[in-house]
C-alpha cells in the first residue's frame, strides 16, 4: 500500500473512532492522543520540499519575467560565469549552434542564466494550498 493511500486510511480509521472515545466511558487521555495521532497524520500528508528545493509554478508570470530580466543586470557573479564555463561543453554538444560559436562567447550568454533563474524562483508565489 502507498504512503498516501496509508494514511489517508489510518486518518479515516481515527475520525471515525474519534467519536467512541470522546464518550464518557473511555478516559479522556484517549480523545486527547486520537487527536494528536490525526493531527500527525494531516501533517505527514502535507508536501514538503526538500531543502534547496521550492514549489513554482508551471508556467512563469509577469513578475517572475520581471525578476529575471532585472537580475542579470549589471553582471554576473564570477560564481555564475565559472558555472556558466561548465554548462557551456554541454549545450555545445547538445545543439547546433552554427560555425563562430566559442566556448567563451557561449559561457558569457549563459553566465546572466544563474542570476535569472535565482531571481526567477524567488519571485515565484507559493501555491495558496502551501501557506
Amino acid at each position: 500500500m502507498k504512503k498516501d493511500k496509508a494514511l489517508a486510511l489510518a486518518l479515516d480509521i481515527l475520525e471515525e473512532s474519534l467519536s467512541y472515545i470522546e464518550s464518557p466511558s473511555w478516559s479522556p487521555s484517549m480523545a486527547i492522543e486520537c487527536r494528536n495521532a490525526i493531527a500527525l497524520i494531516k501533517q505527514a500528508q502535507e508536501p514538503v520540499d526538500a531543502d534547496g528545493y521550492k514549489r513554482v509554478p508551471v508556467e512563469p508570470t509577469p513578475e517572475i519575467i520581471a525578476a529575471a530580466a532585472i537580475s542579470v543586470w549589471p553582471t554576473a557573479s564570477k560564481e555564475d560565469i565559472e558555472l556558466a564555463r561548465k554548462a557551456a561543453p554541454i549545450v555545445l554538444m547538445r545543439s547546433d549552434l552554427g560555425p563562430g560559436f566559442t566556448l567563451e562567447m557561449l559561457a558569457a550568454v549563459l553566465a546572466t542564466m544563474a542570476p535569472a533563474y535565482r531571481a526567477m524562483i524567488a519571485a515565484a508565489q507559493t501555491p495558496p494550498e502551501m501557506k
